[in-house]
């Protein structure tokens, strides 16, 4: 995992296996601007809370309930 102010980041291959699915999907998600993602180097970084937020379908901006249910897994 990589490090990026002090929270856990993880690449295109750490997320996909974070979120069992593939790479692949994971740049289409990129691609399409599904998936919220940092790029300070060449790297794309994900945090879990983005994941999640894409997993459940909460799209790249969340409403306070949903930053509380994402919030309630743990994930900040």
């Amino acid at each position: 995992m990589s490090q990026l102010n002090n929270q856990e980041w993880l690449n295109i291959k750490e997320a996909a296996q974070y979120m069992r699915v593939s790479e692949r999907t994971i740049r289409r998600a990129i691609k399409s601007g599904a998936l919220k993602f940092k790029k300070p180097t060449k790297k794309y970084l994900f945090h879990k809370t983005w994941m999640n937020a894409w997993i459940f379908g909460y799209g790249k901006k969340l409403s306070p309930t949903q930053k509380h249910e994402l919030k309630s897994l743990g994930d900040s």
